[in-house]
């Protein structure tokens, strides 16, 4: 199991982080919490003597690990085609771990010439880098975006 977030319990909800070489204390205490208050205690509510079923059934957890979200402006990832010799998987918002596989597999179709929502590279049209979604994001050009 894959528990993740709880950045609303860091001081500034990690906007403006860029450095994922620490695990953000707040949010490792806010996981704990979770895991023994409502993934644990609550799978034995119906127990009378919750403390020696907590004690023996606690989750533990196997590692914990950090990184930066990569927000975009619509909360969509773009993937796709960049330029000729360009291609972007990024801005998951958030949501990396479900959608990248997918999306790195997208990638590699449209690659080998699939085209876009096609059988091969099925990924929403709204996940394209498109110059409609460049002119409503932050980013007005793509010069520099990524460097």
């Amino acid at each position: 199991m894959i528990v993740g977030g709880f950045r609303n319990s860091s001081p500034g909800k990690g906007i403006g982080v860029s450095d994922d070489a620490r695990i953000d204390s707040h949010m490792s205490q806010a996981c704990d919490e979770f895991l023994e208050t409502r993934l644990v205690r609550s799978s034995f509510s119906s127990i009378a003597d919750k403390s020696d079923v907590f004690e023996t059934k606690m989750a533990k957890e196997d590692c914990q690990w950090t990184g930066v979200l990569g927000w975009s402006s619509d909360n969509l990832p773009w993937v796709g085609r960049r330029t000729e010799k360009e291609w972007v998987c990024a801005g998951f918002s958030g949501h990396g771990l479900p959608r990248t596989l997918l999306s790195g597999q997208a990638i590699a179709e449209l690659l080998t010439g699939h085209k876009f929502g096609s059988d091969h590279a099925l990924l929403p049209p709204e996940f394209a880098p498109t110059e409609k979604r460049l002119s409503h994001s932050n980013l007005k050009s793509w010069d520099g975006a990524g460097d």
